[in-house]
């Protein structure tokens, strides 16, 4: 059993004692603990014992710790109830009540002084009522503060041995060797090297010659000709079963039943050659050949297959071959096959450093030919670990910067420092410091293979989420991004216990986390946390059961609009979700009135850079309270008009007739001139300009706008529609329809219908419908004629009555036409 699973089982026990002995935390006996602690102390202060001790006294004192806190948490609530009654008595009594009045007549004074000694009896009741409250208060706080004093003492004795545990191994860490690069420490080690090597057949023959053990040996041979056999099979051909059996399983039917035999047959594939190897270990000890070296070495090469057997097993389902199985590393094709040549060498190169290890371990060798053994393979394994890391190194450009994703980059970060790793271990290894070097290579390797393993069950999931769901891999959804989230959360311990962290120091985070943390004088635990976020879901899940049971069973039954509806609805949403944050603030039993000076200076600040939001926010409640416009009507604001779709604590959205969506503040249609069109009623007017020519009878014209208004279906009678004349305009007789129509809504429509009408009608009465003319005058024609003949014949002399004029003169002297002047045109 190694030394971190020797911790974490003690850790558990520990854990186990002191959650079964909770519920005693009444009788706890203060003396025992004090000798206790006396004890641990003078541990602490001589520094003499060894890490094992320390930590089983860490693990004995925290689980006095979290008998402490338990003891303080029992009374909590009863104390609790007890400062509430003392509350509600009221402030303490002060002054003498006879003194109240001194100026009465005797009537009074008679009546007074009998309601006196009435109010004297009931203050003395609450005063001895007070009391005896507040004596059961203290009697109740002391065991408290008692146990409070304890927990302090507890934790800090945690403290120490922590810090005395770290100190220790960072000393192991950091212990210089000798260098070996100096040939001259290396004759010890081949000496010591050259010995151990003939450890093992020296024992093997020593066997054979002793009559008994070959006895022994010739009893067990038909079991060692079994094993040899059964092993040597499974091990031969495990990898060609479990070969065709992987095929067999990516190819039997859809993914939710071929996953898991896929995993299944994963599993086979790492058990059939273990059990192989075991088997073949086990002849090896049946033979009865091989002495206490020969033990070691079996137990080395035991160490070897496990790790050969998941290592390899793992580098070839993470870097596949075949084209159709799924790969869980972002490479390019050239780029994974040498991943995969290097991560074979990288699981042969580690086996057999376990196993080196494994084997020196279990005999007796000087330190300095374990550090000898040991340093070819640092080499080994810091260059494959650079060669391996620098494959996904991703180099950052511009576009990589805009385009490259977060996992990415993130990758390239740990690839450089795996980089950076493989080249400081084996240099630290070479200056004599093996401790540092080992302390950093073998997480590295180990994180490696934890990433990976993390990437294939992500993969794995996301890809059984996708098949038990029937949803397409292109489709976007969170949960496969969740499930990324909650592997890799949960790999965090497993890279911190990898990285040189203690059992004892995620049980001391969890610790910690149970005693709370403070935010502003306020005591926050986990229970307060989680307590809080499961009586808010259950509150805003019934906010969220009565709203669709408002919506869907009961306001549709009343008279109400759809506009009132949504008010209803949205106004409930909005006091659920108070209603449910003060419950669960409320159901944690934590006194925010700390808080409240923090909460208001933030809430000035806020107020200042929140301010349009907020405005927002009060005109949406006004809007569902007052509801000058509600859902599908027909507004104009701020020069777009549409169809409210949507009315919500900010803004309001509008559908155009373009159909397209306009998101306006609320604040703009509270503040702003809004005009709906459909407020109460569809009913509205239409008004339509028609034009005729001079000359047309006035009276005429009226009668047939008057029997084309009336003939349309969506205009009203009564009132009737009215035909104006307007006036005489610049080119035409000016009339107006001016219709009441039944549904507003089909406005444009009707007016397109109407005109339709309108040029049908008059084509038919040839009543002209007029348009614009103008005619043009023109003063002094004969400046354009001169302008014409030069610009036609392209003479240097335009020869005038007076004298000529050279070329270079013409753009002075020729009058422009552009220009107003003598020669403008006149129009009449």
């Amino acid at each position: 059993m190694t030394p971190r699973i020797r911790s974490l089982c003690t850790v558990f026990l520990g854990l186990f004692a002191f959650w079964t002995t909770a519920s005693a935390t009444d009788q706890i006996n203060y003396d025992d603990w004090r000798d206790f602690a006396d004890r641990v102390e003078r541990v602490i202060h001589y520094d003499t014992a060894p890490d094992q001790t320390l930590e089983r006294l860490r693990t004995e004192v925290a689980g006095w710790r979290e008998t402490f806190l338990l003891a303080q948490q029992d009374r909590s609530l009863r104390i609790s109830t007890l400062e509430r009654q003392i509350e509600a008595l009221g402030p303490e009594s002060s002054g003498d009540p006879s003194d109240s009045e001194t100026e009465s007549t005797e009537e009074q004074a008679v009546a007074e002084v009998e309601s006196l000694e009435g109010a004297a009896e009931e203050s003395s009741w609450i005063d001895a009522r007070r009391t005896e409250l507040q004596e059961r208060l203290e009697a109740l706080e002391q065991p408290n503060i008692r146990a409070g004093e304890a927990f302090a003492h507890a934790d800090g004795l945690v403290r120490e041995l922590d810090a005395l545990l770290r100190q220790r191994k960072a000393d192991v860490v950091l212990a210089r060797g000798p260098t070996l690069l100096n040939p001259l420490t290396w004759q010890e080690p081949l000496r010591e090297i050259k010995r151990i090597a003939l450890l093992v057949p020296t024992e093997t023959i020593e066997k054979i010659r002793d009559i008994e053990e070959r006895k022994v040996t010739i009893q067990n041979l038909p079991l060692v000709v079994l094993l040899v056999l059964v092993g040597g099979i499974l091990v031969l051909r495990g990898r060609v079963w479990t070969g065709a059996l992987r095929h067999a399983a990516r190819r039997s039917g859809p993914p939710v039943i071929s996953y898991p035999l896929q995993t299944i047959v994963l599993a086979i594939e790492i058990a059939l050659p273990w059990f192989g190897l075991v088997a073949l270990l086990s002849a090896a000890t049946q033979s009865n050949l091989f002495g206490n070296t020969g033990d070691a070495l079996l137990q080395a090469i035991r160490s070897f297959g496990l790790f050969a057997i998941i290592g390899l097993a793992f580098v070839d389902r993470l870097l596949p071959t075949e084209e159709d199985d799924p790969t869980f590393v972002p490479l390019a094709a050239r780029d994974a096959a040498r991943a995969r040549r290097i991560g074979f060498w990288m699981v042969w190169t580690i086996a057999f450093a376990r196993a080196m290890s494994t084997f020196l371990g279990g005999i007796e060798v000087a330190e300095n030919t374990i550090h000898f053994l040991i340093f070819p393979f640092f080499v080994v394994l810091g260059y494959l670990l650079y060669r391996f890391s620098r494959l996904f190194r991703v180099e950052r450009t511009s576009e990589d910067d805009e385009d490259a994703s977060f996992s990415l980059k993130l990758l390239s970060i740990v690839a450089r420092l795996g980089m950076l790793i493989g080249l400081f271990a084996p240099l630290a290894a070479a200056a004599g410091f093996f401790g540092l070097a080992s302390a950093t290579l073998n997480p590295a390797y180990y994180t490696i293979f934890s990433l990976g393993l993390a990437a294939f069950f992500n993969e794995w999931l996301a890809d059984l989420y996708t098949a038990m769901t029937r949803r397409s891999p292109d489709q976007s959804d969170l949960a496969p991004t969740l499930i990324g989230i909650g592997v890799y959360a949960a790999l965090i311990p497993v890279l911190a216990l990898i990285w040189g962290a203690r059992v004892a120091d995620l049980t001391e985070v969890w610790a910690q986390l149970r005693e709370g943390f403070s935010l502003g004088g306020v005591k926050v635990s986990p229970s307060d946390i989680l307590t809080f976020l499961v009586v808010f879901a259950l509150a805003y899940g019934l906010t969220r059961l009565l709203q669709a049971a408002l919506k869907v069973s009961i306001l549709p039954k009343t008279k109400l609009d759809i506009g009132s509806r949504t008010a209803i609805v949205s106004g409930i949403g909005y006091i659920g979700i108070f209603l449910a944050a003060f419950l669960a603030i409320q159901s944690t039993g934590l006194d925010l009135s700390s808080l409240a000076i923090v909460a208001g200076a933030l809430s000035v600040g806020i107020g200042f850079g929140l301010q349009t939001i907020v405005s927002n926010f009060v005109s949406g409640i006004i809007l569902l309270i007052e509801r000058p416009i509600s859902e599908g009507d027909w507004i104009d604001v701020g020069g777009q008009q549409g169809y409210v779709r949507a009315i919500s604590v900010r803004s309001t959205r509008i559908e155009t007739f373009d159909r397209t969506d306009v998101i306006v503040p609320n604040s703009d249609l509270i503040s702003g001139t809004v005009t709906n069109w459909t407020r109460g009623n569809l009913i509205g007017r239409l008004i339509i300009p028609v034009g005729v020519a001079y000359g047309t009878d006035p009276q005429r014209v009226t009668r047939i706008l008057r029997e084309i208004a009336e003939d349309h279906p969506l205009v009203l009678l009564s009132p009737a529609p009215s035909i104006l004349f307007m006036g005489f305009g610049a080119d035409a007789l000016e009339f107006q329809i001016r219709a009441i129509l039944r549904d507003v809504n089909f406005s444009l429509s009707a007016r397109s219908e109407i005109n339709h009408e309108i040029a049908k009608r008059f084509r038919k009465e040839n009543i002209e419908i007029p348009f614009a003319q103008r005619d043009l005058w023109l003063r002094n024609p004969e400046v354009l004629a001169q302008g014409q003949r030069f610009a036609e014949t392209g003479r240097h002399f335009v020869e005038y009555p007076e004298e000529p004029i050279k070329s270079d003169r013409v753009a002075d002297e020729v009058p422009d036409l552009d220009q107003d002047g003598p020669g403008e045109a006149d129009q009449r």
